[in-house]
């Protein structure tokens, strides 16, 4: 290390070469520690009064050892010394530059040689200490702020000039595109472009995997990333637009910043859209993952052991509620599951009473495959399980028929199995049904009604769900068959169509299992009531079993997420009267004439009526018949009734 002198005026420890003390800013004696230290070679200083805390300082002092605070040198305001700029003119600390005349001894002989110094004010690190030289706006090696030159007297920096204003630069990339410290060739190309094709890439080969497979209390996943790709987006947007107004302030050049300003705006509206379209499918997970809090629980012991009865509020305001139930002296277990945000009916598994047999019903719900696992390891017994249900969730779906698989568990459907039920299906080691058409198979649809949550994630899993089955033994055409038939409507192919695509592995008969002579659940049950109590379904159940699966499909549907609004109720039954209305009218030719009387007296009366409220709706009826929703809203149940019972 170089000798040093102490300053005669704040006994600092500085280099012989200072004429100025960095410090105190005070003259210095310019000679050797050891034979001349503190001799006054330049008269005492005049002090002066601190503006601040009115305490005594050098004239040439910049700062008050008493109160930290210093003098600005473009506006000549108080500030404190810690201060990276001052308050007042938003001017930043000047660095210093200190050239000095030094008698310096080279190889025994001394000359004058002009030194120049860089002090950085912020920490006091000296360039001359390191053995390297610093050009001004370099940043210190130490505190890595900007090194600047001292503006000479009458030579202040210009107010607000950024072009000379030092930034400082932070050591962490994400704050740097933060602050706009980057050139906007990286912000734009890098870390706008190279990181949205990264998330793009991601989103394209993985994020549909998570979508599809997640198991209930995994959403978070999809919340996460969602949450991560909304700051990303934002970080993005906020670097390239600072850092395009410091490409204009350094370059004067505004051509490629407003063409990278412009993409950026652009980014924002597709953004935008494409949040607005996903905010339904977003609602709908939150609403299921906020279900389970607050989980209570009771047991209750009935009929003398011979009852257990669990119930299990899992939502948190009560209304939804789990059960388990095992009845009969341990023969037979109910499970009946109610899923927040997935509507009001039930899903439910049910054991039946040779513990061999399970039967699912309803929706497939969230958590659905995890009952089943609960069951199935209490009664290992299980070799059969009963696949009547309308459908539900994909991801679902292909938990159970992976369990299924696990189990090596035979399926079977007599009721109906459609949909995303199908895939759960095809998980058997045996595959039958019980009748005619009972299998019913379309596309996949997104998770919300308002636009596709993710179409790209649901195309992707259709084709691997179509993958398993051509491996099952599916032919090329009967995967482009059901690849054809987007929803609502379902292809229902006949047995020989099923059996030739190894769909199917053979037909159940009545004797085959126990569940075709119990009660089983009460879900078919309650809509076969429901239906036959109007006059023209029966006929359709009995001739036409897969319209009639199409309908059982689409009030399973509606069940699922309620039908107290009016609207809704009019568009099924729009659904409906489309379905079985084509069928009556082709069949008109070979009714009698009393039927073809009475159903020409029913089309008049209803359209005198409709041309009573508005000659378009009757008009609208004349030509679509009672297909037209906004037909039903003016009809009265009685005029519906009888239209139907003449159309059976």
């Amino acid at each position: 290390m170089p000798e040093t002198i102490t300053c005669h005026n704040c006994g600092q420890e500085i280099y012989p070469a200072y004429s100025v003390c960095p410090h105190c800013k005070g003259l210095t004696h310019k000679g050797d520690k050891r034979t001349q230290q503190n001799k006054r070679v330049n008269p005492t200083p005049k002090l002066v009064e601190c503006p601040s805390c009115k305490g005594a300082l050098s004239e040439r002092a910049t700062s008050c050892p008493n109160c930290s605070r210093a003098t600005c040198e473009i506006c000549k305001q108080n500030i404190p010394s810690s201060s990276e700029t001052c308050p007042a003119c938003g001017d930043p600390r000047p660095f210093e530059k200190i050239t000095t005349d030094n008698q310096v001894t080279t190889d025994g002989r001394a000359e004058d040689k002009s030194k120049k110094i860089l002090i950085c004010s912020y920490c006091g690190t000296e360039s001359e200490s390191l053995g390297r030289e610093f050009e001004e706006g370099t940043p210190c090696p130490k505190c890595r702020k900007l090194l600047e030159e001292e503006p000479q007297p009458g030579q202040f920096a210009q107010k607000n000039d950024f072009s000379k204003a030092p930034t400082y630069a932070s050591k962490y990339y994400f704050i740097q595109h933060w602050r706009g410290e980057h050139s906007l060739a990286r912000s734009f190309w890098i870390n706008a472009i190279a990181i949205n094709i990264i998330f793009q890439l991601f989103a394209a080969f993985y994020l549909d995997k998570i979508i599809t497979n997640v198991p209930y209390n995994e959403w978070y996943i999809v919340l996460l990333f969602s949450f991560l790709s909304l700051t990303v987006i934002i970080w993005q947007i906020v670097g390239l637009w600072r850092s395009a107004n410091n490409h204009i302030r350094k370059t004067n050049q505004r051509f490629g910043a407003v063409i990278a300003n412009g993409v950026m705006i652009l980014g924002v509206m597709v953004f935008a859209h494409q949040l607005l379209q996903v905010l339904p499918a977003y609602n709908r997970i939150t609403k299921d993952i906020l279900g389970d809090r607050d989980q209570v629980s009771s047991s209750s012991l009935l009929d003398n052991n011979k009852e257990v009865e669990i119930t299990q509020d899992i939502s948190g305001d009560g209304d939804h509620v789990s059960s388990l139930k095992m009845l009969d002296n341990n023969k037979e277990v109910e499970v009946a599951q109610d899923i927040p945000g997935d509507g009001d009916h039930v899903s439910s598994l049910k054991m039946l009473a040779n513990n061999k047999e399970v039967e699912i019903t309803g929706g497939i719900k969230s958590g659905l495959t995890e009952e089943l696992r609960k069951i199935f390891n209490k009664y290992p017994t299980i070799t059969v399980v009963h696949l009547n249900s309308y459908g539900g969730r994909v991801g679902e779906a292909r938990l159970l028929k992976e369990f299924i698989e696990e189990k090596e568990l035979t399926t079977s459907t007599n009721r109906g199995c459609l949909s995303a039920c199908t895939i759960a299906y095809m998980g058997g080691s045996s595959r039958l049904v019980y009748g005619e058409k009972k299998l019913g198979f379309h596309q996949y649809t997104s998770a919300t009604t308002a636009a596709d949550f993710n179409k790209q994630s649901i195309d992707a899993s259709f084709k691997e769900d179509m993958q398993f089955f051509e491996k099952k033994g599916a032919t090329e055409e009967f995967i482009n068959k059901v690849t054809d038939t987007s929803p609502p409507d379902l292809w229902f192919p006949e047995n020989d169509i099923l059996f030739s695509n190894n769909i199917i592995t053979g037909i159940a008969r009545d004797t085959d299992f126990v569940i075709f002579q119990e009660k089983g659940s009460d879900f078919y049950d309650n809509i076969d009531t429901m239906l036959n109590d109007i006059p023209v379904f029966p006929v359709i159940k009995q001739y036409y079993p897969e319209v009639y699966n199409r309908i059982i499909f689409k009030l399973g549907l509606a069940t699922d997420s309620g039908i107290n609004d009016e609207i809704k109720y009019e568009e099924i039954t729009s659904f409906i009267t489309s379905n079985i209305e084509p069928i009556s009218l082709s069949q008109l030719p070979y009714a009698s004439d009393e039927a073809l009387i009475e159903y020409i007296d029913i089309v008049l009366e209803i359209g005198e009526k409709l041309k009573i409220i508005d000659p378009a709706l009757c008009y609208d009826f004349y030509m679509n018949g009672m297909t037209s929703a906004s037909i039903q809203v003016y009809l009265s149940d009685s005029d519906k009734s009888r239209f139907f019972e003449v159309l059976s």
